[in-house]
């Protein structure tokens, strides 16, 4: 029994990676690579990972809010959730965290579930448009305080990473 049981779970993550792949053209990136998603990650463009470059990123559907960012201040930020980038690329239900890594090789982990539960902001945009290198783009991650105040306390401001290259799933 122990062994039936096993194979089901089995299964069942072989099921979750392939159900993001199926019926999708696989795109690849036309212009430099914004964003590159490695690990645990279902749908790949080459060498085990999906790589983005901004058009691709921008291809999903996009989103907007007003935000009290920690370090720049008030802002109306757009971009991309974290969920739908996770959900695009499709990751095994065994995974339990994406590791944010920012060019200068930090690494901000976050969970799944919270991934999935709060509106967790790749940030493109700003109110003045394209978000520059200088106020941390071209991705930086902005986490809705305003709407989820108890969120600070789960991802505090230490927590907004600047210039976002990687999303790394891991079990």
């Amino acid at each position: 029994m122990r062994t039936h049981a096993r194979l089901v779970v089995l299964l069942m993550m072989v099921g979750m990676l392939a159900v993001a792949a199926v019926g999708k053209d696989v795109p690849v990136p036309a212009g430099d690579v914004a964003l590159t998603v490695t690990g645990a990650v279902a749908l790949t463009n080459g060498g085990g990972a999906f790589a983005m470059d901004e058009a691709m990123l921008r291809a999903l559907p996009q989103v907007k809010y007003f935000v009290s960012d920690p370090w720049m201040g008030d802002n109306t930020y757009g971009g991309v959730l974290l969920s739908t980038v996770l959900e695009y690329v499709g990751f095994p239900l065994g995974a339990t965290q994406v590791v944010l890594v920012a060019s200068d090789a930090k690494e901000f982990p976050i969970k799944i579930a919270d991934a999935l539960t709060y509106p967790i902001l790749l940030v493109m945009d700003d109110a003045d448009g394209a978000l520059i290198a200088a106020l941390g783009g071209p991705i930086k991650v902005a986490y809705p305080y305003n709407a989820y105040p108890g969120l600070e306390d789960l991802y505090t401001p230490d927590n907004w990473a600047w210039y976002v290259i990687e999303l790394r799933i891991e079990y």
